[in-house]
């Protein structure tokens, strides 16, 4: 069993106020006409249908007041759900029904315990002035305490997805650091395996330049292999990313960072180079008859 929160709302009104992105094929007009049609009809956000296992269309069993079977009508995916609370429980774990349902099944009244206010453009720019006066005019709803605006919103957002790109950045320098060290351990054993080639590549009159030069393509050709082998992980990783975050209340298209691949690239081989430059010099310093009598 599954506890809910229930918000009922005036399908005429609501979607007016708060524009969701609904899933599948039914469209947002449709579900609403459904909701204001039927008591037993319900809408739920994408985290909430996937925790219960259910789909648009389907039955769906509540215990309330009474035991009734609703079906859901519609399901959506919209902006910081986890950060909009409706009672005791956050949007995203919330069911919406009309008002008679509410009334109905579960003891609510036709009141508002909560405001949504969608301003004008014209006034868009003056969001907190707009509170501080309902919060004045208004003293009963405790507005200065109870309210949040949508920069607030936002501004709880930006600070969530801060926090998980600097995670995510830690892992990246992180992984470089470890390949860097990995590239620099495997051409020190490659060199020291090879110590006989390099030195009859020497007696052939190869110069220390040429060297170099073999085992930085060496490297190089290791990190091409590498990064053509991360790209379509990578690709699918973000996939993933892109359809985990229905769960947190939004809904991001998936889109080929072809700008970011080629940053990837340049760092890539900026780091095969820095892994391989010890073991390509050291190859290159070899003196013939020490490489041929080690070897």
């Amino acid at each position: 069993d599954v506890t809910v929160g229930v918000l009922g709302v005036d399908p005429s009104q609501f979607p007016r106020i708060i524009a969701y992105n609904f899933l599948g094929s039914g469209s947002q007009d449709e579900a609403y006409q459904q909701l204001a049609s039927s008591n037993e009809t319900v809408l739920m956000p994408d985290s909430l249908a996937s925790k219960l296992g259910v789909s648009t269309g389907d039955h769906l069993t509540i215990f309330s007041n009474s035991t009734t079977t609703f079906t859901v009508v519609g399901i959506f995916t919209g902006p910081v759900l986890q950060y909009i609370r409706f009672g005791e429980s956050y949007a995203s774990d919330s069911i919406i029904v009309n008002l008679n349902s509410q009334s109905k099944y579960f003891g609510g009244k036709y009141e508002s315990p909560i405001f949504l206010i969608n301003l004008k453009p014209e006034y868009k720019h003056q969001t907190a002035l707009v509170a501080q006066d309902l919060s004045t005019q208004y003293p009963r709803y405790d507005l200065a305490e109870n309210s949040i605006t949508l920069d607030q919103l936002l501004g709880l957002v930006k600070t969530t997805v801060d926090k998980v790109f600097a995670v995510i950045l830690l892992i990246l320098y992180f992984a470089i650091l470890i390949t860097s060290l990995g590239i620099t351990v495997n051409m020190m054993m490659n060199v020291t395996e090879r110590r006989r080639e390099i030195g009859l590549l020497r007696s052939q009159g190869m110069s220390r330049g040429q060297i170099l030069w073999v085992f930085l393509g060496e490297g190089v050709i290791l990190g091409i292999f590498g990064f053509l082998l991360a790209i379509p992980s990578g690709l699918l990783l973000l996939r993933g990313a892109t359809n985990s975050t229905t769960v947190a209340g939004f809904w991001l298209p998936y889109v080929i960072p072809w700008t970011a691949i080629e940053e990837s690239f340049i760092l890539a081989m900026i780091a095969v180079l820095l892994g391989t430059f010890y073991s390509a010099f050291k190859a290159s310093r070899l003196e013939i008859t020490r490489a041929l009598q080690q070897a």
